[in-house]
């Protein structure tokens, strides 16, 4: 995990670092992002400085769905994608941890119902996933950090997870998140603050996950108001991602 502001200016460079050892750096790199071009674009000219084409993927608004993720997993298929970067918020997050599982593990013909609980056949993964990297540009649910992808099928919400599916690197700069309208800091913050506080609560704690339970919370109770008033107040914008990443 690389944190920090302005980290964000080293993922060209830390992906062809990470594709040249993977042995994938001569074929395109599948990026995951939401609807607009403001994150995705810059990135697809960075990579190409450094030798390495790219895909891109805009995920429709709302919340990841089956069909999002089979459509992203068919671009990078026919693309013969090697690796997957998701830039945006939780949507592209886990709709790529999903592509970059099932790009190794399902075969000439991929199936994400294969992998999928309650809807599919919940069969585990037995490959490591394509490289994966993630760059969160919300600061919520913390799914640059967890071994799963939860995903919209009809009226339900199914899960995706193995541990191979942790991203092998994710970069967190607080400044990607100075652009969220007001409405999407205050519900994105509380989904991280809420996500610190329910492992602190519950019947099952260890001393691990409540320090850093405690730690999501101090940063989150004492910064969600100020970047909801003042969005370009960098440190409270720290806090938040800090909150979101502990949570996650």
């Amino acid at each position: 995990v690389v944190f920090g502001c302005g980290t964000s200016k080293k993922v060209p460079s830390l992906v062809k670092d990470l594709v040249t050892l993977e042995g994938c750096a001569d074929k395109p790199a599948l990026i995951v992002t939401g609807k607009s071009d403001r994150f995705s674009a810059p990135l697809v000219e960075s990579l190409k400085a450094e030798g390495i084409d790219a895909v891109v993927y805009h995920c429709p608004g709302g919340e990841p769905t089956t069909a999002t993720a089979e459509a992203a997993i068919a671009l990078a298929s026919s693309n013969n994608c090697g690796s997957v970067i998701a830039i945006g918020g939780g949507t592209p997050v886990d709709t790529g941890k999903c592509v970059a599982a099932v790009l190794t593990n399902g075969g000439p013909s991929p199936d994400l119902y294969d992998f999928l609980e309650v809807v599919g056949r919940a069969q585990p993964l037995t490959t490591r996933c394509a490289p994966f990297v993630a760059v969160p540009t919300t600061a919520g649910p913390g799914a640059e950090v967890t071994k799963n992808s939860v995903l919209e099928a009809g009226d339900r919400k199914v899960s995706m997870r193995h541990q191979f599916m942790l991203p092998e690197l994710v970069v967190v700069d607080p400044e990607l998140t100075l652009s969220m309208p007001r409405d999407v800091t205050a519900h994105t913050g509380l989904d991280a603050l809420t996500q610190c506080i329910e492992p602190y609560v519950c019947n099952a704690t260890n001393p691990l996950t409540d320090a850093i339970s405690l730690a999501g919370i101090a940063a989150g109770s004492r910064s969600l108001r100020a970047a909801c008033d003042n969005p370009t107040d960098i440190n409270a914008r720290e806090d938040m991602c800090l909150c979101s990443y502990y949570g996650g």
